[in-house]
């Protein structure tokens, strides 16, 4: 049951952060995917419905954002081994 608003307001506050680049200093986006999917799940298992559905939709704007050509060098070539069958 849900029972904490604020504190789960405030996960999904940085949690937007997060989506729009900020929050903190890091060059390679997947790391910012991980942190967001790590912040979600922490509000499935507040029971945060509302806060859940809000960051979905932000989560759905960032993946729109993650594309090959702004990856960073070493996450290019671990997609690439990835499609190759590699990793």
């Amino acid at each position: 049951m849900f029972r904490n608003k604020e504190k789960s307001n405030d996960i999904l506050k940085y949690a937007i952060q997060l989506c729009q680049g900020r929050g903190f200093n890091c060059p390679f986006k997947n790391t910012y995917f991980t942190l967001i999917l790590s912040l979600k799940h922490e509000l499935e298992e507040m029971g945060a419905i509302w806060q859940i559905k809000t960051l979905n939709y932000w989560i759905h704007r960032f993946e729109r954002e993650i594309t090959d050509t702004s990856l960073q060098n070493p996450e290019r070539i671990l997609i690439l081994k990835k499609k190759q069958g590699g990793i």
